[in-house]
């Protein structure tokens, strides 16, 4: 049943969300107004729609994705050039109340940043289109420090095309997936220093993964544009194994001519 009460009404787009502790909703896109009240592409909300009048970041382009450290802050991606008029490529770290974490220098170029993941010590993988991290390559994907300096111990190389969604084992290895094909066909799993594991293949074609959500077991659910997996039709909807085999027993025939985007 549909809440009518929360009704926030930005005039544009949402493209990413994040549910902060205490019920607050902050949530980013290409809107230039919540209701009647100006706001810069993020804005806050409490869990009764209301806006918080005291949060007001202002981007020039929509963060993509919102991660919520431990202590509150709010790390943000997509391909902004500046946050708060202060030049920030690609990622930004805020404070709770929205001002720019002058001690976070982590940036992306060349292209959005899609994804964030921050490891439990703290440590912070980053996922996109991008070309390069802090000035040098890896390109697509990388790991930064705390304080957004790069972490040179993770190499994964220069990724052929772009990371949509990353997904972080217990174990510490990484699936990534996207619209790459040479490294692999679409999903590839890292070991924690950024090397490739070539056994974990699942060969999704032809298309692409867009999103997936990492399963309490380890294995892996896959949505995108894809139509096949390790060469059975799966169209759209997937379920991978912890080895990077299909699930053949998960076969939910989802034939919509568009695209899965969401988990």
């Amino acid at each position: 049943v549909l809440d009518t009460a929360f009704n926030p009404s930005p005039n544009g787009q949402i493209f990413s969300l994040a549910i902060e502790e205490d019920g607050d909703i902050l949530f980013g896109g290409n809107f230039g107004f919540v209701g009647a009240v100006s706001r810069g592409q993020l804005a806050r909300v409490d869990a009764t729609g209301a806006l918080d009048p005291a949060f007001t970041p202002t981007f020039n382009d929509p963060p993509r994705v919102l991660r919520l450290r431990n202590d509150g802050r709010i790390l943000a991606g997509g391909m902004f050039g500046t946050v708060n008029g202060i030049a920030r490529e690609g990622l930004v770290m805020l404070n709770t109340n929205g001002t720019t974490d002058a001690t976070f220098t982590g940036q992306a170029a060349g292209g959005a940043v899609f994804d964030l993941i921050f490891q439990p010590d703290g440590k912070i993988l980053v996922a996109g289109f991008f070309t390069s991290l802090n000035g040098a390559s890896p390109s697509r994907l990388g790991r930064l420090n705390a304080n957004g300096t790069t972490d040179g111990a993770f190499d994964p190389g220069i990724i052929d095309g772009g990371v949509r969604k990353i997904l972080l084992q217990d174990d510490g290895k990484v699936i990534a997936m996207g619209t790459f094909a040479v490294i692999a066909n679409a999903m590839a799993r890292f070991l924690p220093d950024g090397t490739h594991e070539f056994t974990y293949d699942p060969s999704v074609t032809p298309g692409f993964v867009l999103t997936a959500a990492l399963l309490p077991d380890g294995r892996a659910l896959i949505g995108g544009t894809f139509t096949q997996v390790s060469a059975t039709n799966r169209a759209r909807l997937a379920r991978i194994e912890t080895d990077g085999g299909l699930d053949v027993g998960f076969n939910p025939d989802a034939e919509e001519d568009s695209e899965v985007e969401a988990i």
